[in-house]
C-alpha cells in the first residue's frame, strides 16, 4: 500500500474542494466596493491557495522531522521490501546508459538551480523596483502628499525571497543527505531515502515563491492603478 501517494491525492482532492468552497463564498457574498481587490479578491485568493500550501508544507516538515528523529533510534537495517529489491544483484549498465543517466542528472541540477535563481531575482528585483519608485515619488511630490500603500506587495516579495533562501539551504542539506546515503549504501547499509522529504520541501517552497511573486504583482498593479497622476 502506497500511503504517501494516497495522502498526496487526498490532499489534492481536499484542496480542490477547498478552492471551490472559497470561490463559491466569494461569488455568493460578493459586495461591490471602491477597492474590490483589497476588500474581496485578494483575501479570497489568500484563503483559497494559502491554506492548502500551508497544510502541505506543514505535513512535509512534520514527516521529515519524525523520520529524522526515528532514524536516531534505529540502526542501519532493512526497512522494507524495496531495500531488498535495491540490494538484489543487477547487470552493470552499459556506457551509453551511464552517460544518459549522468547527463540527465546534471540537467536536473542545472534546471533546479536556475529556477531558484530566477525566482530569487524576480522577487528581489520587484521589491527593489517598488522601493526605488516610492523613493522617487516621495522626492518629487509636494509635502503632505501620502504615498501609495505598497506594503502588501513588498510583503509578498519578501516572503518569496525568504522561501527561496530556505529552499537553497534545504537543497544543500538534501544533497548532503543523498551523498551520505549513497556512501553508506555502497558500504553495505540499507537505508530509507530520507532525501525525498527535502526534495518535496524545496519544490513546495519554490512554488510558494512563484505564487508570492504573482500575488505581489497583482497587489502592485492594483495599487498603482489607483494613483492619481
Amino acid at each position: 500500500m502506497n500511503i504517501r501517494r494516497g495522502l498526496l491525492r487526498l490532499w489534492a482532492l481536499c484542496s480542490g474542494a477547498w478552492v471551490g468552497v472559497v470561490g463559491f463564498d466569494a461569488a455568493y457574498y460578493w459586495i461591490p466596493s471602491s477597492n474590490q481587490w483589497a476588500d474581496s479578491i485578494r483575501p479570497h485568493l489568500e484563503w483559497a491557495f494559502g491554506v492548502p500550501l500551508a497544510v502541505i508544507v506543514a505535513a512535509v516538515v512534520l514527516v521529515a522531522g519524525i523520520r529524522w528523529v526515528r532514524a536516531g533510534f534505529v540502526s542501519a537495517s532493512p526497512v522494507d521490501k524495496r531495500d531488498d529489491l535495491r540490494s538484489a544483484p543487477v547487470s552493470a549498465p552499459s556506457a551509453e546508459t551511464t552517460w544518459h543517466l549522468m547527463e540527465t542528472y546534471k540537467a536536473l541540477i542545472t534546471i533546479s538551480v536556475e529556477a531558484l535563481k530566477t525566482l530569487a531575482l524576480v522577487n528581489g528585483g520587484a521589491a527593489v523596483a517598488i522601493l526605488t519608485y516610492l523613493g522617487n515619488l516621495v522626492v518629487h511630490t509636494p509635502a503632505g502628499t501620502s504615498a501609495p500603500n505598497m506594503a502588501p506587495a513588498l510583503l509578498w516579495y519578501c516572503g518569496g525571497l525568504i522561501a527561496i533562501t530556505t529552499a537553497f539551504v534545504i537543497a544543500y542539506v538534501t544533497q548532503l543527505a543523498l551523498y551520505n546515503e549513497e556512501i553508506r549504501r555502497r558500504a553495505g547499509d540499507r537505508l530509507p531515502q530520507y532525501h525525498i522529504s527535502g526534495v518535496w520541501a524545496g519544490v513546495l517552497l519554490a512554488l510558494f515563491a512563484a505564487f508570492a511573486f504573482g500575488m505581489g504583482c497583482l497587489d502592485a498593479a492594483k495599487t498603482l492603478g489607483t494613483v492619481q497622476h
